[in-house]
């Protein structure tokens, strides 16, 4: 019986440690909350705070004061002297744990309502504090109070939370919708875009293999077309037949030469200009006309290789020229003695 006693009286004092150690816990977290407040008259409020345990020490020295500044309507708001009145019986219940200071901190409890910015903080430790002292003192009533006005804190809280969740959904969902549509509307620019880009490319392709085509038709054409012109230029048929033609009018013009000095001047040793034969057959009319058609058969055979210079060479063609040039003169000269001969001896 002695050890049960002395277990119960140990457990007792050991609760009676805890308890003691929660409320001064939570006493000094009320304090610190207070400053998280907005408050009209914080300076005052602070002030006033502090001097609650100074009048837990020495009441004598600091009630003058505090009645003083606690009184003044103009120093503190009504919110904030029942803040001032519930520190104090916080401060009292945990200077000294009484059924007495209990009822007194309740009783400020259950007049208090701080309706001010930042205050839940505050009211959240002050009930879970005022929970566990009714527990303590089984003041099962007030303890089922606080208990469902946490309960409604709590549920006010989460249906907040939840409205501000439900509204950032919304914005998520509006924000994915927009989202959506920017992307529906870029892919089609973009399908656009890709679709100019690729016709494009196909006419450009297009227009590719059509100068490729062009140029290979040209370089085929121009190839064929040097091809003849080096077989003309290595043709030497024409200048042959050029050369052929000059030398039978040359001959020709030898001949008709022989035959005139031989019916003009029948005898050379004789005199220096004969003398044309009596009862000769020539007029001056037939070497004129014989002229005419020797100088025409010149310029055909000079108009033949003026066309056909480009593709024999160049000493050749002038060869050409020049001895076709001298017959010309030759025969023109010879044709005017012979006139002048004829005319003479008439």
């Amino acid at each position: 019986m002695k050890g049960f006693g002395l277990f119960m009286s140990m457990l007792v004092i050991v609760q009676w440690g805890v308890a003691q150690n929660s409320s001064e816990f939570a006493s000094s977290e009320l304090r610190l909350l207070v400053g998280e407040m907005e408050l009209e008259h914080a300076n005052n409020v602070e002030r006033l705070i502090q001097w609650n345990d100074s009048l837990l020490v020495n009441r004598k020295k600091w009630q003058v004061r505090y009645d003083s500044l606690f009184t003044d309507t103009l120093a503190l708001a009504p919110s904030e002297r029942l803040l001032i009145q519930m520190d104090a019986a916080i401060a009292s219940y945990v200077a000294s744990p009484s059924q007495k200071m209990y009822l007194i901190m309740r009783a400020g409890f259950l007049e208090f309502d701080l309706k001010v910015e930042g205050a839940k903080g505050y009211m959240r430790v002050l009930n879970m504090l005022m929970l566990e002292v009714a527990l303590e003192y089984q003041d099962f009533e007030l303890a089922y109070r606080i208990q469902n006005r946490v309960h409604a804190d709590n549920y006010s809280d989460w249906k907040r939370s939840d409205e501000a969740r439900i509204k950032q959904l919304d914005s998520l969902d509006k924000v994915i919708v927009e989202s959506s549509l920017k992307s529906k509307t870029d892919l089609d620019v973009m399908s656009r875009l890709a679709m100019q880009w690729h016709l494009t490319a196909v006419v450009f392709i297009a227009l590719f293999v059509l100068v490729v085509i062009t140029l290979i038709v040209l370089l085929s054409r121009w190839k064929k077309q040097r091809g003849k012109l080096a077989a003309r230029a290595n043709d030497t048929t024409e200048e042959e037949a050029l050369v052929h033609k000059l030398e039978e009018a040359r001959r020709e013009i030898q001949e008709l030469r022989l035959l005139a000095k031989k019916k003009v001047d029948p005898l050379p040793a004789q005199v220096v200009v004969p003398a044309v034969p009596t009862g000769t057959k020539i007029s001056a009319s037939e070497i004129a006309e014989w002229n005419d058609q020797v100088q025409q058969a010149l310029v055909k055979i000079k108009t033949h290789c003026e066309a056909g210079k480009n593709s024999m060479s160049v000493p050749t063609y002038m060869s050409i020229i020049n001895d076709t040039t001298r017959l010309s003169a030759q025969v023109a000269k010879k044709t005017e003695q012979w006139i002048a001969l004829l005319n003479a001896s008439i």
